[in-house]
């Protein structure tokens, strides 16, 4: 005996016809999987733990000749709703690139505040600003805000406060008392503590022997839009109004367009 542990999937982890698929691959110089299973195949090699063929998979998405910016969105609500929640979070990066994309969309404001973290949270998020990231949860928020407030301290959590413009954080502080009493609770503490440790940053007053610890915050994937109406705002370090974001995602109703003009920073 060699001792080696026996791993066998859940009921159900795979029909014949993915096992099929994956001994094919295994075995032959190339497989065809129809394009409505290309999750099902990913689900079926990340049970068997098989990080080559899943990386295949994942480099799929990022042809456009072989899915565009829409199918690769697509691809991810659908696999929030399979079994195996570890595929969706593979597709985080694909998604990612898009985020702009789908803020608008009616899966975007259907997601559990789990998934919206996951989402989130990771460098790989292409905005323009940091401000566009908060004005999606609050996009998210507003859509069962009853269901959704008692989470929003933990969402926030994922908002990387720190990069956004201090002028942006005074003038938003300003407006706490225009909104819901307990997003405002929520806000203040965090505002505060950001624009102190901004001002400990930007003025480099940051003494090794006091307790106060600052954590620097990591940079997201920034791209630009050349055609943002805000565009000029996010250079100049300036307040950007919360409709005129909804407005501007609201007009990104040609995915292929987007991708094109975006260019990194």
């Amino acid at each position: 005996p060699t001792g080696a542990q026996i791993y066998i999937p859940p009921h159900k982890a795979m029909s014949p016809e993915m096992f099929r698929l994956v001994f094919d691959w295994m075995t032959k110089d190339s497989i065809k999987c129809p394009r409505e299973s290309i999750l099902d195949l990913m689900s079926a090699a990340f049970y068997m733990y098989m990080p080559h063929l899943v990386r295949e998979l994942l480099n799929c998405f990022d042809d456009k000749n072989i899915f565009n910016t829409g199918d690769a969105v697509q691809l991810y609500f659908k696999s929030q709703n399979t079994p195996l929640a570890g595929v969706g979070n593979l597709m985080l990066n694909a998604v990612g690139k898009h985020f702009l994309l789908i803020v608008h969309s009616d899966e975007f404001r259907e997601l559990t505040a789990r998934c919206l973290c996951r989402m989130i949270e990771p460098n790989l998020l292409y905005v323009q600003t940091e401000i566009e990231v908060l004005y999606a949860v609050f996009l998210w928020l507003y859509t069962e805000y009853n269901k959704r407030i008692d989470v929003m301290p933990v969402i926030l959590s994922h908002v990387r406060f720190q990069l956004m413009p201090p002028a942006f954080l005074y003038y938003f502080a300003t407006l706490l008392s225009e909104l819901d009493r307990d997003v405002a609770r929520i806000l203040f503490p965090i505002l505060q503590k950001t624009m102190w440790d901004q001002q400990e940053i930007y003025l480099c007053n940051i003494d090794s022997d006091d307790d106060y610890e600052i954590e620097v915050e990591t940079e997201r994937s920034w791209i630009v839009d050349p055609e943002c109406p805000y565009r000029e705002d996010i250079e100049l370090g300036r307040y950007i109004d919360h409709s005129s974001f909804i407005k501007y995602v609201a007009s990104l109703n040609n995915a292929e367009s987007f991708t094109e003009r975006i260019y990194e920073k």
